[in-house]
């Protein structure tokens, strides 16, 4: 398997990873929660990955929630 990239981070109560990883020989987006232990990072079974395909409907949803629930007119260039 390929070393994973970190594309995102974000501090929550754990860190948050979203990254590319291959599973099984595919590409598939991975947002998953890592924790420390002795120093190093490690991911947590608290997650979700799903394959590149279904990434941009989930964006589309997303970003669909967040202009209703605060008004904005965020959207996508393509």
């Amino acid at each position: 398997m390929e070393e994973k990239k970190l594309i995102s981070g974000v501090a929550v109560r754990e860190k948050l990873i979203l990254q590319v990883a291959e599973f099984k020989g595919k590409a598939r987006l991975d947002l998953r929660h890592y924790y420390e232990s002795e120093g190093e990072s490690l991911p947590s079974k608290k997650g979700i990955n799903l394959p590149l395909e279904e990434v941009p409907q989930l964006v589309r949803d997303i970003l669909a929630i967040y202009n209703e629930a605060t008004g904005s007119q965020l959207g996508l260039q393509e």
